[in-house]
């Protein structure tokens, strides 16, 4: 996805400018004392890396965001409390609205695919075990209800018509 110098644009002229035209002049191969002049190059270009790693889209922030929640299921997934998934649930279905908005790459649109058809199976699952608790409880509820039910009722022989 991004290119190289940590740049997550491909045509970044601002961290091409700073790359290929700032960085090289500024002194820093050379075999001198400190100065002040060298002071201000290595902290001139640490800001600049920090820039470049920093040029991303809200389109690769959406996709970097799926592609996070997609690695905290794949890791945690067993894990996972009922809030937990309804918790992945709400993010997954932000992030599918948010991309929906935004333009792709084709091989971008396959990532994003293959990424939302992994989060489906496991939302899938957390869904069956929201279900499978939800089941066991009402049929703890059923289970009662008879009981009370059967201590309620009158005896059979005692009706008498």
């Amino acid at each position: 996805m991004g290119s190289s110098f940590f740049c997550a644009h491909r045509t970044c002229s601002t961290c091409f400018t700073i790359v290929f035209f700032f960085v090289p002049s500024c002194g820093l191969t050379k075999k001198e004392k400190p100065t002040m002049k060298r002071l201000i190059a290595t902290f001139a270009t640490f800001v600049m890396l920090l820039l470049m790693a920093s040029c991303t889209t809200p389109e690769e922030k959406s996709l970097r965001s799926l592609q996070e929640l997609y690695q905290d299921m794949e890791q945690n997934h067993e894990n996972y409390t009922l809030e937990d998934w309804d918790k992945a649930q709400a993010e997954y279905e932000l992030l599918s609205t948010q991309i929906k908005g935004y333009q792709y790459t084709d091989e971008q649109l396959v990532e994003i695919g293959r990424l939302q058809g992994k989060c489906a199976a496991y939302l899938t699952k957390g869904y069956f075990k929201r279900f499978e608790k939800n089941l066991i409880q009402t049929l703890g509820v059923f289970k009662g209800y008879m009981e009370g039910m059967e201590q309620m009722a009158p005896d059979s022989s005692s009706i008498q018509e």
